[in-house]
């Protein structure tokens, strides 16, 4: 956060027009020398940040689809008549994937918003106080619209893995038994069974965008409108 700091201070010294001594008491070059490093420890920092949660991310899945394997492998016939074998599937599949993004990335990129709006918000009111308490009316709604935002999404986010499920066991069990749809020329009813599916999926994934579009555009309308009234 202190980056666009820095670089409004140099601004204000282009526009001043004016040789400068310094900024934050350091001579030119070492002001540049000095904010040149923070920008290289920040490219390495997200470097190796990439990384970890990469490899982290992805021993997560891997334990997860071993540990859930191994459980429904174990499990006894009434469970596998009460759960088909496509639904089994997609659960191993892209559950996993999901429960693993949302451990390692979700949760990283969540701590670090915290800490970019603590800095950035601390650095407003360093700037302007004023103007720092009249945006901070702002925090209420947004909290109240993103509560409700979020517990839409997940919603949302629960109904479509659901779907996937049932598309894969849709799939798994007309392609195990193609021969038998093909004797009985049921080619066309089955691939609009499997269609319909994907249409619903499609609906839930398109509420999902309408969603997400209205929430980040109306708090960015907020926001700007704030900012240009004051």
């Amino acid at each position: 956060m202190s980056i666009p700091f820095s670089i409004g201070k140099i601004m204000d010294l282009a526009t001043k027009g004016e040789e400068a001594e310094g900024v934050f008491g350091l001579s030119m070059p070492m002001f540049y020398g000095a904010l040149a490093g923070i920008i290289c420890v920040g490219a390495a920092a997200n470097y190796g940040r990439i990384i970890i949660l990469r490899i982290v991310g992805e021993r997560v899945v891997a334990r997860q689809r071993s540990k859930l394997f191994r459980r429904t492998f174990v499990q006894d016939a009434e469970f596998f008549d009460a759960n088909r074998v496509g639904d089994l599937i997609s659960r191993l599949s892209s559950d996993t994937l999901i429960v693993g993004k949302s451990i390692t990335q979700n949760l990283s990129d969540g701590l670090r918003s915290i800490v970019s709006c603590t800095a950035g918000f601390g650095a407003m009111a360093y700037v302007s106080l004023k103007l720092s308490s009249v945006l901070a009316l702002l925090l209420p709604p947004i909290g109240v619209a993103a509560f409700f935002y979020g517990r839409t999404i997940r919603n949302l986010s629960r109904k479509i893995q659901k779907n996937l499920g049932t598309l894969t066991k849709i799939a798994e069990e007309r392609l195990g038994n193609v021969k038998t749809s093909q004797a009985f020329a049921a080619e066309v009813s089955e691939v609009g069974r499997y269609n319909n599916q994907v249409k619903k999926i499609f609906e839930l994934g398109r509420r999902e965008s309408l969603i997400s579009a209205s929430f980040f555009s109306s708090t960015g309308l907020m926001g700007n409108m704030t900012i240009l009234i004051l």
